[in-house]
């Protein structure tokens, strides 16, 4: 699994060291919730498969960097890069970090920003190519993942928040999961006791008690608490289905397990699926329009696709049958009458 936290750290930190994000993830890291951090942003990441194919052959593009740009940044810029190699120059499709957006625009849109590339070298102020202003002085392309600019670090951080206290509550289960005994005796019982644990805990067969000067002491009192084992079944449906909420809410379907008692209608799973449906397809058309304005500019061969789903959402109609590919509906089989009734 790739080292997302420190890589958010590093990004933020030598940008301002002074904003939320920044403060954020460090806050993540000293409560050791790297690894739910990294597992969120995994299952982010992992949504949409990018490929660049050129007719040049020249693949220049490093796609695997092109959603964590997007998930640290907020967006993803293209741009031509020109680089001298001694005695030739070359020109080179590169992505790379946006930074300095401004709102320039007409909608509001970024008309202004500076590109640097994964080791922090600046390479300069571009113009992005926008759909609804001419693109004669464009030099560059930002593909976002949502046009709102609506950073989705902070759902992350959101919910590794939440993931992180239901964690710390299932450490505590565990560690108690065989209850707790609180006795009361004297202080010659508790030294005597505390041997008694000692050699049990190394293994002595047995263990043979002798009072030398016939007294005895006054009776220890035990009180006993239960263990954690209902309470550790509840925390970790809590997780999962906190972490199922965390999927839905980036358009990934989930599987949740179903309360029996209340139960669920078919109508009820297809407008859940419909919802993450939207959200999923949104972000996919976000990204295609992007590819649309790259080609404005001359960046042919970039591609984005759900190859990590079956296909493409959306595609079932009311009765949560699949539509075929071409669009048409599904064919009803023919009812086909029980053994005994009044056909057979």
């Amino acid at each position: 699994m790739f080292d997302y936290l420190n890589e958010c750290i590093a990004f933020w930190g030598n940008t301002n060291r002074r904003n939320a994000t920044y403060k954020q993830a460090q806050l993540v890291k000293r409560r050791g919730d790297a690894y739910l951090f990294n597992l969120l942003c995994t299952e982010y990441t992992s949504r949409f498969r990018w490929a660049y194919n050129p007719p040049d052959g020249r693949k220049t593009v490093a796609t695997e960097l092109i959603e964590q740009t997007i998930l640290f940044g907020d967006v993803c810029g293209f741009a031509k890069l020109h680089q001298e190699h001694g005695s030739y120059t070359s020109d080179t499709w590169r992505n790379f970090r946006a930074t300095g957006l401004d709102n320039g625009s007409f909608y509001s849109y970024p008309n202004k920003c500076t590109l640097t590339d994964y080791t922090g070298k600046t390479y300069g102020e571009y113009i992005p190519v926008q759909e609804q202003e001419d693109d004669d002085f464009a030099n560059c392309c930002l593909i976002y993942d949502n046009f709102k600019n609506h950073s989705p670090l902070w759902t992350i951080f959101y919910y590794v928040d939440r993931l992180s206290v239901i964690n710390t509550s299932i450490d505590a289960c565990i560690r108690n999961i065989l209850g707790t005994s609180v006795i009361t005796c004297t202080r010659e019982q508790a030294k005597d006791i505390e041997k008694q644990r000692t050699a049990a805990a190394v293994g002595v067969p047995y263990i043979i008690h002798y009072d030398e000067d016939d007294l005895k002491p006054p009776a220890a009192s035990i009180m006993s608490t239960s263990g954690a084992s209902d309470e550790l079944r509840i925390l970790y449906s809590a997780f999962d289905k906190t972490h199922h909420d965390y999927l839905q809410s980036i358009g990934i379907r989930v599987n949740s397990e179903i309360d029996k008692q209340t139960g669920v209608t078919p109508m009820e799973i297809i407008e859940n699926r419909m919802n993450v449906d939207l959200i999923l397809n949104d972000a996919l058309n976000n990204r295609l329009k992007g590819i649309e304005l790259a080609k404005r500019i001359g960046l042919e061969g970039l591609s984005v696709s759900l190859a990590n789903f079956e296909n493409r959402t959306g595609d079932y109609d009311k009765n949560g049958n699949k539509i075929p590919a071409d669009g048409t509906q599904p064919k009803e089989e023919p009812a086909v009458p029980e053994e005994g009734g009044d056909n057979a």
